[in-house]
């Protein structure tokens, strides 16, 4: 931890988001940029790493981003296949180090999210336990977005860091616990 700058006197804000993420709840930081978020959420972690099998870091703030690097987490860790993925035929036997990600990435707008969504959703259900989903910002959610990550709410735990002020219906998810009505 001693390279996480910035978390003099957040020791009690640590051991709380620690506590919660052994519950099992959804977590959600808010600040202004720069307060240290994610150095938050980096502590907390790395003191639960040896409790959590599967964590997925999310650090891209578009959508297509976020899709694509929660596939290449997921494939890594064997928890879905490149074919559930629907990604082209030639990564099919590849180990997810040797597939070009930016391809992938590249080809995001022309495929459907939705089909991503039919992957990873399933995929994340069949683990056998609970992953944890670390992701860097949800503020400005499309409404595929918000409807993939509601499903995720059931299948994974997800902690979540806020800058930016949230469309109504974001609120809502957070406030209702991922019912946006």
């Amino acid at each position: 931890m001693d390279d996480i700058v910035g978390l003099l006197g957040r020791d009690e804000l640590v051991a709380d988001l620690v506590a919660e993420i052994r519950k099992g709840k959804h977590v959600i930081l808010t600040g202004q940029v720069g307060i240290g978020k994610s150095a938050v959420l980096k502590a907390a972690l790395e003191k639960v790493s040896d409790r959590v099998e599967v964590v997925i870091k999310l650090h891209d703030h578009q959508a297509k981003g976020q899709f694509v690097e929660m596939a290449r987490q997921m494939l890594a860790l064997g928890l879905v296949s490149a074919k559930e993925l629907e990604l082209p035929v030639k990564f099919h036997e590849l180990p997810a180090a040797q597939i070009d990600w930016r391809e992938v990435k590249s080809q995001v707008n022309r495929m459907s999210m939705r089909d991503l969504t039919q992957a990873i959703i399933p995929a994340l259900a069949r683990a056998e336990n609970k992953p944890v989903i670390a992701v860097d910002d949800l503020t400005s959610l499309t409404p595929t977005q918000m409807a993939f990550w509601l499903a995720i709410f059931d299948h994974a735990q997800v902690h979540r860091l806020r800058v930016r002020e949230k469309s109504p219906c974001a609120q809502a998810m957070v406030e209702n616990e991922g019912d946006c009505r």
